[in-house]
Order: structure tokens, then C-alpha cells, then sequence
């Protein structure tokens, strides 16, 4: 009898079987949301890679990743903050292997537990939005790993709310004009900033206060308004040439006198607030100075020009920024070159002062940075930080621009303001 034929299927093979490989992205990068409501706090400075392209914990992406213990190693990992019991939004995307079924392959994990919660927990795709809520005062990470590996992270600040009560108004002297503005618009500008340290600030509004009558009111307008010969020059903020500056360099006892005006001005419209910002305009020419505060940590804030029309093209609009810069004085924070800087700003960004700004593009929280000869201006150019240039507290020539703080600035401003 004959062989049987050979199985067609061919013989099974011996053996066990290899398990099928993970498929994984080689990294996940972040960026704020895409809607900017969405936002509270997200600085991709503070730990800002030292070489660009080339230090980012994702370079290059195959590199085997893990958490640093210090959140402030400069990795390039960004830096969210949210309030207990808000939520702020982020986007995460992902290179390499990204096709639907790789990138579901990765999870989100808060390490510690309890900071806040992350939702989704697993990726769908580049791009996708991360709802952080804040759930306890503290500092964690967000993980994301794959296949049991890290392939990024970023890290959050929870703060418990603090609730800042602050006025705006107008001083009406002899020698100064009323101003107009918008509260709900200054409030949105404050609070867009300061919401990102836990701050949120409530505003009221006392219109003009007159103190035309106020004895004493003569005399002190005089020593604030000595005329000064040189021609307005406004820290980089913008130019007019052709007019003597009628509000000098307060210093000295002029400040003490704008403190005397704040308090005045508190006193006469009756209202009872943590910290007052207000409109000082002269009537005739513009000041030299677009605002300033009495000292560090001052109650009291002001702004010299309402800009509307007058310089340059710029609007109300730029006041409510010079406003928020001051605001931030009243709350302890200094610019980046003054004394006793360390506490508010890495070693890295202060390093930059000084040194040309570069170009860059805009992310979904900061606009593109583009230099101008004026951004350069060597009566300037000590304040602005090339890897930090838009911070609120330096000097940009675009005032609107320049609403960013960062980590330690946050924690900064927490500190004044939780003993208000």
C-alpha cells in the first residue's frame, strides 16, 4: 500500500511562541490648551532644556527615559497649575509609532496620588486634550508610559485658592485727568495672569476720586511733577519724542508722596481692599514713567498714562498691562535684573538677560516672539531675557504680550498674597 500524501499545510512547528511586541510612540510632548479659557497656569520655561534640540528629555526619542526627582531639572518639561477643585487643560501629543492603535497603548498616571486627577487615563491620539482637576494642595507628576516605560511627563502645582480683594480708581487732583476704562476688562487681564499662581482677584471699581479739595493736595503735586528736560522715553515701551516728561523719576520722598495720595484717595472713596490700583494721569503731557508702586509689597499701585490715542497707536488696553506689572510689584515680585532676583527666576532665564532675543514661534500659551530694533534698545535691553522674554515682570515693547509668570514667580506671589 502506498505512502499517504503529504499534508498540504506543511508540519506544525515546535516549540513555544514569542509574544507579540507592544506597540508604543517613542515619546509624549505637552502644550496648554488649545482653548485658552481652558488655561490656568503653563510655563514651558522654568525648566527649559539648556541646548535646545538636544537636551529635551525626548532627544532623541529611542533614549531610555525616567522621571527625574527634582521637578526642577531642566529637561524641558513643562510646569501646570490648578486650583483645588478646578480643572485646566492639556494638550498631549506623540511622536513616533502614532497610529490610533500605538498611541492607545500608552497611559497617564499622576504620581503622587491625590495631587489631582487626570482624565483620560489612555491616549487616543496626538493632539488630545488632558483635563487636570486639582484635588489637594502640592506638587506631582504626570507620567505617561507605554509597555511598561516612560515616554514623558510634565509636572503640576495644586494650589488652594486665595481670594484677592483689589480696587481700581482714578485720583482727580488739580493737576491730573479722569481716565476711561473698562473693569471687566482689566479683571480679565489680572486674573488670566495671576489665576496661574491660585490667585483669583476681585474687582471693584470706586470711578474717580476727587481731591481737588484735600488739603495739602497742592503741595504734593508739585514735588511729584517737577519737570524733567529729556525727551519721553518709556523703558522700551514706546516713544514721543519732542515733549519734556512731567512726571519724573519718583524716588525718594515722591514716593512716599504717591503713597500719601493712595491712601487719600482709600480714605475718600471709603473703600477697603487688600491692594488698590490706580489711574495718576497727568493733564497736559504724558509722563515719563508708565507706573510703578511705592515699595515692594505696596498696597498701593500706579499707572501715569491711559496711552488711549496718544503714543504710538497704543490703547486703554496697554494700561491694564502696565497695571498687572504693578500688580505684580504690590505682590512682592521683582524685575529680573533687580537684587535678590534668586528666589523668583531659574538660574538659566536670569542667565539670558541681557543677550539678543531670538525668534520663535507661537505655542497655544504664548504668542511668537518676534524682535524688533526696539526690543534691543540698549537704554533696555538689561531687562528683557532671551529665553524668557514676554515674563511679566521685564520689559517687551509689546506691554499685551507680556503677561507670562513662572514657577517660582507663582509661589512668590502666593506667599504676599496669603498674608493679606
Amino acid at each position: 500500500m502506498a505512502d499517504p500524501s503529504p499534508d498540504p499545510n506543511g508540519t506544525p512547528p515546535s516549540g513555544g511562541l514569542s509574544p507579540v511586541a507592544t506597540c508604543c510612540p517613542q515619546v509624549s510632548t505637552f502644550d496648554g490648551s488649545r482653548n485658552a479659557a481652558k488655561v490656568r497656569g503653563f510655563d514651558a520655561r522654568t525648566n527649559l532644556a539648556q541646548t535646545r534640540d538636544a537636551d529635551e528629555y525626548w532627544i532623541p526619542p529611542d533614549a531610555a527615559k525616567s522621571v527625574p526627582s527634582d521637578r526642577m531639572t531642566q529637561d524641558g518639561a513643562a510646569w501646570v497649575s490648578v486650583m483645588v477643585g478646578d480643572e485646566t487643560e492639556v494638550e498631549a501629543s506623540f511622536e513616533g509609532h502614532t497610529s490610533g492603535a500605538c498611541i492607545a497603548n500608552s497611559t497617564f498616571e499622576v504620581t503622587p496620588a491625590g495631587i489631582a486627577e487626570v482624565s483620560p487615563t489612555r491616549g487616543s491620539a496626538s493632539g488630545m486634550p488632558l483635563t487636570l482637576r486639582g484635588i489637594s494642595a502640592g506638587e506631582a507628576t504626570v507620567r505617561v508610559s507605554c509597555d511598561g516605560e516612560d515616554i514623558g511627563w510634565f509636572h503640576v502645582v495644586c494650589y488652594d485658592p486665595i481670594v484677592l480683594q483689589t480696587t481700581i480708581g482714578c485720583i482727580n487732583t488739580p493737576l491730573s485727568k479722569s481716565v476711561g476704562y473698562s473693569t471687566n476688562a482689566l479683571s480679565n487681564m489680572l486674573n488670566g495672569t495671576f489665576n496661574a499662581a491660585g490667585i483669583r482677584i476681585i474687582l471693584t471699581d470706586v470711578g474717580d476720586v476727587d481731591l481737588k479739595g484735600v488739603p495739602g493736595i497742592a503741595a504734593a503735586e508739585l514735588g511729584m511733577r517737577a519737570a524733567v528736560a529729556d525727551p519721553y522715553y518709556s523703558e522700551g515701551f514706546g516713544e514721543l519724542q519732542g515733549q519734556n516728561a512731567f512726571l519724573g523719576a519718583p524716588s525718594g520722598d515722591d514716593l512716599g508722596t504717591l503713597d500719601w495720595f493712595g491712601e487719600t484717595a482709600k480714605w475718600q472713596s471709603g473703600a477697603s481692599a487688600k491692594r488698590y490700583l490706580w489711574y495718576y494721569v497727568p493733564d497736559d503731557v504724558p509722563s515719563r514713567y508708565n507706573g510703578v508702586v511705592p515699595w515692594i509689597s505696596a498696597d498701593h499701585a500706579f499707572a501715569f498714562k491711559d496711552f488711549s490715542g496718544a503714543i504710538g497707536g497704543q490703547s486703554i488696553t496697554d494700561s491694564y498691562a502696565v497695571l498687572a506689572h504693578e500688580l505684580g510689584h504690590a505682590l512682592g515680585l521683582l524685575h529680573p535684573d533687580d537684587a535678590g532676583i534668586a528666589n523668583q527666576l531659574p538660574d538659566h532665564l536670569k542667565a539670558s538677560l541681557g543677550h539678543p532675543v531670538v525668534a520663535e514661534p507661537g505655542t497655544n500659551t504664548e504668542p511668537a516672539i518676534n524682535p524688533t530694533p526696539r526690543a534691543l534698545d540698549p537704554k533696555n535691553i538689561g531687562k528683557i531675557m532671551q529665553r524668557d522674554p514676554l515674563n511679566l515682570m521685564g520689559y517687551w515693547p509689546n506691554f499685551t504680550e507680556q503677561s507670562f509668570l513662572r514657577k517660582n514667580q507663582w509661589d512668590a506671589v502666593r506667599a504676599v498674597a496669603a498674608r493679606l
